[in-house]
């Protein structure tokens, strides 16, 4: 039931022509995004998905202690 909708979908199937995404997983993106045009770029996607990139800094900006340390 599921393959028979992605292969009608434009949209599954054209994420389907991606390696390692099938009807399955094409389906669910599909069902969940929507219409991808909402988004601006790749990028507000990707941040609306939770995969925005990782912060890896302590907080500081590396110039001596942090502000709330006192002496």
């Amino acid at each position: 039931m599921i393959e028979m909708h992605a292969l009608r979908d434009a949209g599954a199937r054209r994420l389907m022509r991606m390696p390692s995404i099938g009807p399955i997983t094409a389906s669910a993106i599909v069902a969940t995004i929507g219409d991808a045009k909402q988004f601006r770029t790749g990028r507000d996607l990707a941040a609306w998905l939770g995969l925005g990139p990782l912060n890896k800094s302590s907080g500081g900006n590396g110039n001596g202690p942090p502000k709330s340390f006192s002496r």
